[in-house]
């Protein structure tokens, strides 16, 4: 099973993912610091592993060695940090809101002041770019 479609399994298909998360992690050939954090919250708060994560990148974007380490040590941060509130906002694929990463011990969905319609799902104007690399990726190539 492809890296993608465990990811998918566990949170839900890329067609119902934020259009922002797809452009930057398919569509973007070298993600910035700030793209990599927010595809890295979008991740961990929907419960995908680091090594998931990490290997997700490593399938579909050029990362440098800075980036990888940046996913390493979000996920440390974000995962130790049992009592702190409000950190990075991400995208709940089970819900279909914004929410903020709180610590274990404020583990509530607390959803951020977003407007719903605000928020683009599915590919965007870079459809065709975005499908067909996936296509690829899962044909074995």
């Amino acid at each position: 099973m492809s890296i993608l479609n465990l990811i998918e399994a566990k949170i839900g298909s890329v067609l119902i993912w934020p259009q922002d998360i797809l452009r930057n992690l398919f569509y973007i050939r070298r993600p910035t610091y700030f793209m990599v954090a927010e595809i890295a919250a979008f991740l961990f708060g929907n419960k995908s592993s680091p090594e998931d994560a990490l290997e997700l990148f490593e399938v579909f974007s050029n990362l440098s060695s800075q980036c990888e380490e940046l996913i390493g040590e979000k996920y440390d941060i974000w995962s130790t940090n049992e009592g702190q509130f409000h950190m990075p906002t991400y995208y709940n694929m089970s819900i279909g809101c914004i929410v903020y990463i709180n610590g274990s011990k404020h583990n509530q969905l607390e959803l951020v002041d977003v407007d719903p319609n605000d928020i683009k799902i599915e590919y965007g104007n870079f459809q065709d770019f975005v499908r067909e690399r996936i296509l690829k990726k899962r044909c074995g190539e």
